[in-house]
């Protein structure tokens, strides 16, 4: 089942199927970490469409800085609390979230 997004789509149908990558290009135009984000997604095309553990992957790879990569956390929680209803997020979101800080602090990086 797919669920409709709470950001502006842009007039793109909400019933597309939303990966992290189309749903980010949302905010492109937006003066925050979030849209410095996306632009830099848009501007690579090499970026991962839709694993949280491919895009840290590639993140890392760029050479991202610690404010990027928690960027990212921040974007990719709110990604999946928008396109999957509440009662499906809350205990799993907060797993993912913990998998991914453990995954920072593995790495080196910090999601503090």
């Amino acid at each position: 089942m797919e669920y409709a997004p709470t950001v502006d789509t842009g007039g793109l149908p909400a019933s597309i199927p939303w990966t992290f990558k189309n749903w980010i290009a949302c905010f492109e135009k937006v003066d925050l970490p979030i849209g410095d984000l996306a632009r830099d997604v848009a501007g690579d095309d090499d970026f991962p469409d839709d694993n949280v553990f491919e895009i840290l992957d590639h993140l890392f790879s760029k050479g991202a800085c610690d404010e990027a990569r928690e960027t990212l956390l921040d974007a990719w929680n709110f990604y999946k609390a928008s396109t999957h209803p509440i009662a499906d997020y809350g205990l799993e979101g907060a797993k993912y979230r913990l998998a991914l800080e453990q995954e920072l602090q593995l790495r080196g990086g910090t999601a503090d």
